[in-house]
């Protein structure tokens, strides 16, 4: 992988970044403010949820206790990008959980941007799409909304989106019965 230059980026540091989806807005997710300040520049109901993005599966076990074989075995093995519905992270703050869920959605982000800014973090990032609520994504940094540019700190990897998917990720479950469940 290619060194990626990387701004100074600090614990509330909010950014503009490529994903292996779409480009994404995120920060730190062991921040609780960052969560707020994300859900205000893109105007979005404090009741939604984000993606947690990590490095590696190491990275997923050291935020939860609860990580079943199975689903850890479904996670290593997966080739597209992915989001789990994993129990609850023991590490991230209370803050920062999912509201009204024991289930946090994660995904392992095989990016060189995002494994960048993860390794310079050495923590997750808390992810979600690069839009205001309830407008299109940008696929591109071309089409990202300069009302988001003007309210975050750094846009990341404008060089590198051509290497995303341009979709949503599919999203898996493990259910009670030990079943992967497909939701997207």
């Amino acid at each position: 992988m290619s060194k990626i230059s990387l701004p100074p980026l600090e614990p509330t540091s909010v950014f503009l970044y490529p994903t292996d989806t779409i480009w994404g807005i995120g920060a730190d997710a062991t921040v609780a403010r960052n969560y707020s300040r994300i859900k205000a520049i893109k105007n979005r109901p404090e009741q939604m949820n984000f993606v947690l993005l990590m490095r590696d599966i190491r990275m997923v076990e050291d935020y939860t206790s609860q990580l079943d074989a199975k689903l850890k075995e479904c996670i290593q093995n997966t080739t597209e990008p992915t989001t789990f519905l994993v129990p609850n992270m023991d590490l991230i703050p209370l803050d920062c959980k999912p509201i009204n869920s024991h289930l946090t959605a994660v995904r392992i982000s095989s990016h060189p941007v995002c494994q960048s800014i993860m390794t310079y973090l050495n923590k997750p990032i808390i992810s979600t799409s690069a839009n205001i609520h309830k407008q299109e994504p940008a696929k591109y940094h071309t089409e990202l909304n300069p009302l988001i540019i003007d309210q975050v700190d750094y846009v990341i990897g404008k060089e590198l989106d051509h290497l995303g998917t341009k979709q949503a990720s599919s999203i898996i479950e493990l259910n009670a019965n030990n079943h992967i469940v497909r939701h997207r």
